[in-house]
């Protein structure tokens, strides 16, 4: 998923950084009125 690798990369670079981040990813298909989401 790519949500999954976006957050494992956020999550990645704030250890490198030693800072604290948030992020809230979402996507929304208008066709099935589906919307996913992922937080960190």
């Amino acid at each position: 998923m790519i949500r999954g690798t976006l957050l494992g990369h956020l999550n990645h670079l704030c250890r490198q950084l030693a800072i604290t981040g948030t992020a809230v990813i979402a996507r929304y298909d208008p066709t099935t009125r589906l919307l996913s989401w992922a937080r960190a």
